[in-house]
């Protein structure tokens, strides 16, 4: 899949280790209990997204992350639940 030009594909976004499968915090998260705070670009976030929808990798660049926002991913492995575009010291975090 190509990218933005000048920019790497989605597909190298997608699967960057942070969002593989038994690979990534995303697991780890989810299999610990408490929460997970990461502090991260954009792309992860979308990445995550696309990952934890099931959703195609030509999703990844139909998702907007607004700045110095929150995205809260919730459930448990298998099923996720998210909640992109929070507002920074709102209570969802």
């Amino acid at each position: 899949m190509a990218g933005r030009p000048g920019g790497e594909p989605a597909r190298r976004r997608v699967g960057a280790p942070a969002v593989r499968p038994g690979r990534g915090w995303l697991e780890e998260a989810a299999r610990s209990a408490g929460r997970t705070v990461a502090v991260v670009e954009p792309e992860i976030v979308r990445a995550v997204t696309v990952r934890v929808l099931g959703a195609p990798e030509a999703a990844f660049w139909r998702i907007d992350v607004r700045p110095l926002t929150a995205a809260e991913f919730t459930g448990r492995a298998g099923r996720w639940n998210v909640a992109l575009g929070t507002e920074l010291g709102q209570d969802r975090i």
